[in-house]
């Protein structure tokens, strides 16, 4: 079984923000793929089971908020019995221009608080992620205010458009391996 969480933060004053791409992507892929999200109450996480003729695929957004997710990830490997090399995180990105995305067998966590969080949880930095750009970031607006704000018009085109690639990047993904994806995905510019 593949895991792809989404990172972001639970509640209705961060739904839209750029802070919570990786929620919208998982939104959009659920959506595309006709499946509804449910509670998993002791993994902290809202899941959802998407099948494919490569085997099952759980899709998760941690309810743990963004500097906490690696508690609902840990949780998530535990009770599924996920490989960590079947772990995908997908998260905002805000050293990528809006609308980039690139694929990454590993990494550091590049200040990323969710990803610090899954490292100290996990102990590695060895697992895959989808980076989708939210950048950059106006020159003297505080970091806490732009990612935690809401999209600008200016925006909104590259943001739908990477949006519409991390989903079918996800799907690729689930079928190829890591270095076609970084192949296919990681020379592209929104």
């Amino acid at each position: 079984m593949k895991l792809i969480i989404g990172l972001g933060n639970p509640g209705a004053e961060y739904h839209g923000s750029r802070h919570n791409l990786g929620f919208d992507i998982l939104d959009a892929l659920a959506g595309d793929a006709q499946v509804k999200f449910k509670r998993a109450w002791r993994q902290k996480s809202r899941v959802a089971t998407l099948e494919t003729e490569h085997g099952p695929i759980l899709l998760a957004k941690p309810q743990t908020f963004m500097n906490n997710s690696g508690v609902a990830v840990k949780a998530l490997i535990n009770k599924h019995k996920v490989a960590v090399s079947n772990l995908l995180i997908v998260f905002d990105d805000l050293d990528l221009e809006c609308g980039d995305i690139r694929i990454r067998q590993q990494g550091s966590s590049g200040g990323h608080n969710g990803l610090k969080s899954i490292e100290g949880q996990l102990g590695t930095q060895e697992y895959a992620r989808l980076r989708v750009g939210i950048g950059p970031r106006p020159t003297g607006e505080e970091l806490v205010d732009y990612v935690l704000g809401s999209w600008d018009k200016s925006q909104r085109e590259p943001v739908e458009k990477s949006i519409k690639e991390s989903v079918e990047a996800i799907y690729y993904y689930t079928s190829h391996s890591m270095e076609e994806c970084m192949s296919s995905y990681n020379n592209r510019s929104v």
